[in-house]
């Protein structure tokens, strides 16, 4: 919950002012009371385990400035580009469909506070996915709901140009077509290597961990996020075990981090993944690209590559 972002909570905006709206206006001071106290509880108690949680491991502050903080300057990293949502071959559709919903809502015969609700909602999630600046497919998952006005106008439509035989004919094959395009997306998505470009080099690199390595816990995996470390089996020991999609400039911890525990020999193995398939660049940055390779070369010995990625394991 601490880690929500805003284009997960934007919708739920315009629909609390307009309840609290409409129960002022009806002089119902009662009951919109009510509503705020009930609003505010319910956030205390889902944030209550894990702020209990962070002041039992003394992690309070660290919770702060990685949920909040951190998502500040992940969100403003971005930049704010209302066009890129029509304009992206891969998201723009969603984008498209949810404007011919809003014409639809808007020239029916809805009321007018339905209409009004429905308008601000996809208005105010329009400009919180423009906001992050990226084209993410996971964020645009979020607009599926505006959709339902196409979705019951079409169904409509082909009630009438079909017969009933022809419909329940095709309820099946429409079924096997949302199978069939859903369950392969939901099947990448959770795979254990995240990226079907990364599963050879990963599988490759934990049959090896596996075989001769395991042994060795003290693991850092460079770019990959947590893939590497599933796929050994290990728990990350790194505060930033992990590259977050954010500048150089605005965020250098992460990387600054990384670099420093390459640099200390404390992991018994480092596995990192270039920015490109020359093995030039290891971070953003390429200001520790020459002290981190030499280190590597002078400490580790290089145990297996694949593509652009690299398997080190600590000389004895």
């Amino acid at each position: 919950m601490l880690g929500l972002r805003a284009n997960l909570a934007a919708m739920w905006v315009p629909i609390a002012v307009l309840i609290l709206w409409g129960l002022f206006a009806n002089r119902k001071f009662k009951n919109a009371r009510a509503n705020i106290l009930s609003g505010m509880l319910g956030l205390i108690l889902g944030f209550s385990p894990m702020l209990l949680y962070g002041a039992y491991t003394h992690s309070l502050k660290d919770m702060f400035q990685q949920s909040i903080l951190f998502n500040l300057a992940y969100a403003d990293s971005g930049k704010f580009r209302i066009l890129s949502l029509f304009t992206s071959v891969k998201t723009s559709w969603v984008v498209y469909l949810s404007m011919i919903s809003l014409c639809l809502v808007i020239f029916s015969g809805y009321i007018l506070k339905f209409k009004v609700l429905y308008t601000a909602c996809l208005l105010i999630s329009l400009y919180s996915v423009a906001l992050s600046g990226r084209n993410y497919g996971h964020y645009y998952e979020y607009f599926v709901p505006f959709l339902l006005p196409v979705i019951f106008a079409a169904s409509r439509i082909f009630s009438k140009v079909f017969s009933k035989k022809l419909q329940c004919a095709a309820i099946p094959l429409i079924l096997l077509l949302t199978l069939m395009v859903s369950y392969p997306s939901k099947l990448h998505s959770y795979s254990y290597t995240q990226m079907q470009r990364y599963a050879q080099p990963v599988n490759e690199f934990s049959t090896l961990y596996k075989q001769k390595y395991s042994n060795k816990k003290a693991v850092l995996a460079v770019n990959n996020n947590a893939v590497i470390y599933n796929s050994f089996g290990v728990i990350p020991q790194e505060k930033y075990f992990y590259i977050p999609s954010i500048s150089y400039s605005k965020f250098p911890e992460p990387i600054d981090s990384q670099a420093e525990s390459i640099l200390s020999g404390r992991n018994e193995i480092v596995v990192i993944k270039y920015r490109d398939y020359k093995k030039k660049k290891i971070f953003q940055t390429s200001k520790y690209d020459t002290q981190i390779k030499t280190y590597l070369k002078k400490n580790y010995t290089l145990v297996d590559e694949n593509k652009y990625m690299e398997m080190y394991i600590k000389k004895e």
